[in-house]
């Protein structure tokens, strides 16, 4: 038996198993006697705890393609909320009452992460994560709030 890497959470697993034990993904089997590779029906992502949540988002830094769970995304979203008012105080502690350098750094920190997890978040209602661009519109901020907040497909979409 031989060890594969996980294409989502990149840990090494037994090219047996049908799921990755760390992040549920379900795997490709190969055939016992050809090289057909045979997937199991599609199984859409799993819901996460926050602690987890956070962890994939971090992982997937910048990975854009796939799907995430509204678990994952709002997790997320909530972290990145309870850092901001973090580093908000800590400016205000520093006598920087608009912007300081935490802030400045944070902001930098889950720019990228944050399109990221939207943008996996829209695949997964079958929305290209262009659509984010919306958010620039009034009218368009309100789309996107209610795309992110709908239930995923239960099937295989063009984003998976």
């Amino acid at each position: 038996m031989s060890l594969i890497t996980c294409p989502d959470c990149q840990s090494q697993i037994s090219d047996a198993a049908l799921t990755c034990i760390k992040c549920g993904r379900p795997m490709q089997i190969k055939a016992a006697q050809s090289n057909v590779v045979v997937t199991e029906g599609f199984i859409p992502p799993r819901s996460l705890s926050f602690v987890e949540a956070i962890d994939t988002c971090f992982r997937k830094y910048a990975v854009f393609s796939g799907r995430a769970s509204r678990s994952e995304f709002w997790y997320f979203f909530l972290f990145g909320i309870i850092m901001g008012v973090l580093t908000d105080l800590i400016d205000s502690m520093m006598g920087y009452i608009v912007f300081g350098p935490s802030s400045a750094i944070s902001m930098l920190v889950f720019f990228i992460p944050n399109l990221a997890v939207a943008t996996r978040r829209l695949h997964d209602t079958n929305r290209s994560g262009w659509r984010q661009l919306w958010i620039f519109t009034f009218i368009g901020a309100f789309f996107i709030l209610y795309w992110l907040t709908q239930k995923g497909d239960q099937q295989t979409n063009s984003h998976d």
